[in-house]
Parts: C-alpha cells; structure tokens; sequence
C-alpha cells in the first residue's frame, strides 16, 4: 500500500480539529490509531477512548470550544507536521489559548503521537487573582 502523502494527513486531521463539536466526538477515533499517545500541559493519555475522554472533558468545561489552525509545517521525512493553532472558548469566559501541536502520523494518515505545547503560567495561572500577582512577581524577578 503507498502511503497517504503527509499533506493529505495534516490536512484531513486539520479539517477534524477545526470542526469537532461536543457531539461529534467520535470523529477523533477515525482520526487516531487505536494506540495513539496523546499529551498536553495536563494529560498524557494512549487510546482512542482516553484521547475523547480527554476532548469531551474539555467541551464540558468549555462548550462553546473550538480550534483554529493559523498555520502548518511539514516534516515529510519524520511524517510530522506541527500546527500553530489558537484554543477559543467563547462567553462566558473568553479564554483564548495559543499553542503548538507536533503531530506523528501512520503510513494511513492516522494520529500515532499528538503532543501540545503551550504554557498554562501564562494563558491560564495568570488570570487567577492571587496565582497571577505572584506569577508576575516571579517572571519580574528572573526576567532580564
């Protein structure tokens, strides 16, 4: 079987990410091998079933979540890409996330390894009263 052109992957699992709803989840099972690692700043999950679970509690805490990709590179050789996106979750909050995401796929364009990177201090530790004041202290003191 030849394998499904790095390109063509990225650009699938993007489609994915970018339209997943709360009640839609299962479209990340089609989307990762049954093995798949999964790992962000809070969890580091394998499986189909632990990667939804993963998902679901996030629109259960944010229901109006969504994805947006600004922009992809591609690894052809390592078939990584990495996708620049931004994490919304609109009223009541307006929490706006932005991170990176390194993306392993399969000769079959499926998820193998989904690591992200994004730093929870800032885009989410600062905005607790007390933890933010003492998160700007911290970063005041070790800055240049």
């Amino acid at each position: 079987m030849t394998p499904v052109p790095i390109a063509e992957a990225a650009n699938r699992f993007r489609k994915v990410i970018e339209s997943l709803q709360a009640d839609q989840l299962e479209v990340l099972s089609e989307a990762f091998t049954p093995d798949a690692h999964f790992k962000d700043p809070f969890n580091d999950v394998t499986g189909r079933e632990a990667i939804v679970r993963v998902f679901a509690h996030g629109y259960k805490n944010c229901p109006n979540l969504r994805f947006v990709v600004d922009e992809m590179a591609l690894v052809p050789d390592a078939r990584v890409v990495f996708f620049y996106w931004r994490f919304l979750c609109g009223a009541p909050s307006d929490l706006r996330l932005v991170g990176v995401s390194r993306v392993m796929f399969d000769d079959e364009g499926l998820v193998v390894d989904h690591v992200d990177y994004w730093d929870p201090a800032e885009q989410l530790y600062s905005q607790v009263p007390v933890l933010g004041a003492l998160l700007r202290w911290v970063r005041g003191r070790l800055s240049a």
